[in-house]
């Protein structure tokens, strides 16, 4: 039986045309790579270097099994870093649910910089309602799922990812609009304007901090 140690053996004296130059490159005894080598010789039933004193040359059998080597070993570490990129999250597929829109902010930030350190990720993004995010974590459609407030649902573990300010815009001559930082009592009996419409006008507004 041929190990792939004997391969890259076989590789490195290829590559540097002596076996006591390989031998020095891998940090081994030369002995021990004219063994592992003449072990599969002995195990092709043919030579593949023609030894002489100024070095080691491949045979015209020993060109053609080399390529083969090559791209076998090639193959061999490509799918160990593949496997070792999968384990470490390095590389893969990943479905992130969200319950806002991340075209803008942290999230948006996040998401981008995830993507700049980890390029062979294949990230794919579903916005939905809160209760369907929560479900689709529990049956597996989703990775993880990124929503707004304090998440109590069993089975599933949450971390914050960071914390904003609430801003409340107010017209200039409003009692508050002169406050730094306003509660939500001092917001009691207001008229609040959400999201929905085409174009909201803040001309003459100011924004004020909205203390939690």
């Amino acid at each position: 039986m041929i190990e792939l140690k004997q391969l890259r053996y076989l590789l490195a004296a290829a590559d540097a045309g002596s076996f006591s130059r390989a031998a020095r490159l891998l940090n081994i005894k030369q002995a021990t790579l004219s063994r592992q080598i003449g072990h599969i010789e002995k195990r092709l039933g043919m030579p593949l270097f023609d030894r002489s004193l100024r070095g080691a040359k491949l045979t015209k059998n020993g060109e053609f099994y080399i390529r083969s080597v090559e791209r076998l070993v090639t193959e061999f570490d490509e799918l160990n870093s593949w496997v070792r990129a999968t384990c470490c999250g390095m590389t893969g597929h990943l479905t992130v649910g969200f319950h806002t829109s991340f075209s803008a902010g942290n999230l948006r930030a996040t998401v981008t910089e995830f993507g700049d350190k980890h390029p062979d990720v294949k990230m794919r993004g579903v916005e939905r309602e809160r209760k369907r995010l929560l479900g689709g974590l529990e049956n597996r459609t989703l990775d993880l799922a990124v929503m707004a407030g304090e998440i109590f649902y069993a089975g599933l573990r949450a971390r914050p990812f960071w914390s904003e300010r609430i801003l409340v815009a107010l017209p200039e001559q409003h009692d508050l609009a002169e406050r730094e930082r306003i509660t939500w009592p001092d917001l009691a009996g207001e008229h609040f304007l959400l999201g929905g419409v085409d174009k909201l006008v803040t001309v003459g507004f100011r924004a004020c901090s909205l203390a939690s």
